[in-house]
């Protein structure tokens, strides 16, 4: 979820999905994406924040773009252009942070596709 009242930040911390769990995966290339927010905010991962995933950037640059990587049964990871991996870390309720150097179960996420009503 994006908490919009405090910091705009990302959890994962739901077992229910709400819809500030919908977040837009667009690709820029084959295995780099940028992510979206539902409240239509780039989500970024930076220095400034102590690269927790923030929804607050406006346009695409570097702290908004994150490298794919599939992993089995519908399962990703997504690395930083800073080469750290995205982890929804549980000793922080479940706050998604870009500060680690490895695939564990904290990293990877799984993907639902949202079905809608498309003509």
């Amino acid at each position: 979820c994006i908490d919009t009242i405090i910091t705009d930040t990302l959890t994962a911390n739901s077992s229910e999905i709400k819809p500030c769990h919908l977040i837009t995966m667009v690709f820029l290339d084959t295995s780099i994406i940028t992510l979206k927010s539902y409240s239509n905010k780039y989500i970024s991962a930076n220095d400034e924040s102590g690269m927790y995933l923030i929804a607050n950037k406006n346009s695409i640059d570097s702290a908004v773009q994150f490298t794919i990587i599939k992993l089995d049964s519908n399962f990703v990871a997504f690395k930083t252009q800073t080469g750290k991996y995205v982890c929804a870390d549980q000793t922080l309720n479940g706050k998604l942070i870009a500060n680690r150097p490895w695939i564990g179960q904290w990293e990877k996420f799984k993907l639902i596709e949202e079905i809608s009503n498309r003509q």
